[in-house]
């Protein structure tokens, strides 16, 4: 399996959605995923699970980094960089979402996929 996760930057600060209590990883955080199908670009898997469940338009990507998820059956992290359309993000997939400062990410129980990404881009200037 791969996924890639969306790294969202407003104003210094970080996206990162709540995961419903009744999903996989339920209640811990992370950064917008979508798992990519055959056939499809990481990219394009991210402007569709970003556009159906944040209800903004991606503009722009470009890829931060990648690594092995340490899960039962294995999965594969792309991390990008994702610019979207500036305006008010409604949730429709998650319980809850917060713009987050990088150095405060450790008050949050994060995902394995959301760890890794932390780890890919924390040498990047974004």
């Amino acid at each position: 399996m791969v996924v890639a996760s969306g790294i969202v930057v407003r104003n210094g600060r970080f996206l990162i959605c709540k995961r419903l209590p009744f999903c996989r990883d339920g209640a811990l955080w992370e950064f917008p995923t979508a798992e990519i199908v055959e056939g499809e670009t990481a990219e394009d898997a991210l402007e569709k699970h970003v556009f159906v469940c944040l209800s903004v338009q991606v503009m722009g990507s470009a890829p931060l980094g990648a690594g092995d998820l340490d899960t039962p059956k294995g999965a594969r992290l792309l991390v990008l960089g994702v610019k979207t359309e500036n305006r008010a993000i409604n949730l429709c997939g998650y319980s809850g979402k917060r713009w987050v400062r990088f150095c405060d990410f450790n008050h949050f129980r994060l995902t394995k996929s959301a760890q890794l990404a932390l780890r890919c881009i924390k040498n990047f200037a974004l």
